[in-house]
């Protein structure tokens, strides 16, 4: 934007390119205040985000143990038959035996 030497405001009195300058400067001044507001409530919030971070290396490493745990274990149907199976076999024996 160029000034000229003066520029007049809607009031009628006018502003020198020094008061401009010093209008724009508090403008810039204030808002960098408050994004330094806000990258300090930012700040506070680190601690909280590395726990966060923390906990859900513990909740991953369980939920791998949990299915390595799950793949070694019969599922419910694999159980009933064998169960069948050795209950056919072991009356079969009986029959043998006698």
């Amino acid at each position: 934007m160029v000034y000229s030497r003066k520029h007049k405001r809607k009031s009628g009195r006018s502003i020198t390119p020094e008061q401009a300058r010093d209008v724009l400067l508090e403008d810039i001044y204030s808002s960098v205040k408050v994004i330094g507001e806000q990258v300090s409530d930012l700040m506070h919030l680190k601690p909280m985000v590395e726990s966060l971070v923390d906990d859900m290396q513990i909740v991953k490493s369980d939920i791998d143990l949990i299915k390595g745990n799950l793949k070694r274990k019969v599922d419910l149907e694999d159980f009933e038959q064998l169960e069948k199976r050795v209950s056919r076999l072991e009356s079969r024996r009986g029959q043998v035996i006698r």
